[in-house]
């Protein structure tokens, strides 16, 4: 019988469906805008974050994925869903296979939930693609290579940092700090030093457009506005990327850490391999300019970023599929 198959990178922050032949057919928000008093699905991905501080109290916009896993069952079915629909239409009807992108880390529990909410969703099998494997595979390293190698995924909720040789993930750490929580670091910084309070959509768009890791000689300025704390009144004040090198440098030694404890598990073999390949960054935040030198001067490994950072999962879940 007829199957078709279709890809889903879940990130906490975006969602990325890949169909066979057509590439990447949907990329966007993975919020979910809901009416609590009517219990009703308003809407999702772009709709729903165009909503964002202009909806009544009556509604809630949520991501439904926390740190790579699902927060809330009821609305990450409600977001599968939807995408199928508009992905598949009318060919639901026919059996098809999900392949679907998941933390390394992932418990039994939070993987047995995740088969559930995308079975519910209408899938006929689904396949848990684990998301540093994914990255890898979109990379081209052969996956029977004896060589050990390192990737580091920065997403926006969850860093992974994962081993590999043979094929295989012989050990990876997570930790809960990612691109979102640089943004935090930024609101927070904003307050010590300035007095004054943004939101987590201001911070977002400071990091993108004016952050990086790294002091820089010529570097970018972004006229912020803002709230004084003391007051409440409405202010602004001019940024520069190297004004916020305290707190993106001090959300990424969180990762730096979570690298250097990785390592020091390995193998000596494995980590002579990794000095001779170097290591890899992928996940949207790796897109941060000068993070791969920061890295690189923190463990001493040369690093360097893949292709197209933001989409190797759902890219790599595509060849995988396309095999």
């Amino acid at each position: 019988m007829f199957r078709r198959k279709i890809g889903i990178d879940l990130g906490s922050k975006n969602l990325r469906v890949y169909l066979p032949g057509k590439g990447i057919v949907i990329d966007h928000p993975s919020l979910v805008c809901y009416s609590k008093t009517q219990r009703k699905i308003l809407a999702i991905g772009s709709r729903a974050y165009e909503m964002i501080g202009k909806s009544s109290s009556d509604i809630t916009i949520e991501y439904p994925i926390q740190n790579g896993v699902i927060a809330n069952y009821k609305l990450t079915e409600a977001l599968i869903s939807s995408i199928l629909k508009k992905t598949l239409g009318f060919n639901r009807i026919f059996p098809f296979d999900v392949y679907v992108s998941s933390p390394a880390s992932l418990t039994s529990v939070e993987e047995r939930a995740l088969l559930e909410v995308v079975y519910k969703a209408g899938a006929s099998k689904v396949i848990i693609n684990k998301s540093v494997m994914a990255s890898i595979y979109d990379t081209g390293v052969p996956n029977s290579s004896l060589m050990g190698s390192m990737i580091i995924l920065i997403g926006a909720g969850l860093t992974e940092v994962a081993v590999l040789s043979m094929g295989n993930i012989i050990l990876s750490s997570s930790i809960k700090f990612a691109g979102e929580s640089i943004n935090t670091s930024i609101v927070n910084y904003l307050k010590t030093k300035y007095s004054v309070t943004i939101g987590n959509t201001s911070a977002e768009k400071i990091k993108l457009e004016i952050g990086s890791a790294m002091e820089e000689k010529y570097p970018k300025e972004l006229e912020v506005r803002a709230r004084e704390l003391n007051s409440g009144n409405p202010t602004s004040l001019l940024l520069t990327s190297n004004n916020l090198l305290t707190p993106i440098n001090d959300s990424l030694e969180r990762v730096v850490k979570c690298i250097k404890d990785v390592l020091e598990k390995c193998p000596p073999e494995i980590v002579a391999d990794i000095i001779d390949n170097g290591v890899l960054l992928s996940g949207g935040s790796s897109n941060m300019p000068g993070i791969s030198e920061y890295i690189s001067n923190s463990i001493k490994i040369p690093s360097s970023i893949v292709d197209n950072p933001s989409y190797s999962v759902i890219n790599g879940i595509g060849k995988i599929i396309e095999a």
